[in-house]
């Protein structure tokens, strides 16, 4: 939720629905913002996803490391 928040709030997100109104009937719903995605289908067995599209192939742990860290690296020649 913080995430959520942080994003645009609940007013960012937009929701779709399609397919039946009853649980006997195949459905297919989605709710999508900036930081959340979340399907649920619903047809002869459930699915459902949770992704967070900002981030969907990871963070790159090793730049995130080195801008944090200093590693004292070689110095220029003078």
């Amino acid at each position: 939720m913080d995430r959520i928040e942080t994003a645009g709030g609940v007013e960012a997100l937009h929701f779709a629905w399609a397919g039946g109104t009853s649980l006997d009937h195949p459905h297919y719903f989605r709710i999508q913002g900036p930081a959340t995605l979340i399907k649920f289908d619903n047809a002869n067995h459930v699915h459902s996803v949770w992704r967070d599209p900002s981030n969907d192939f990871g963070a790159d742990l090793m730049i995130q490391h080195h801008l944090e860290h200093d590693h004292g690296g070689a110095e220029e020649p003078e």
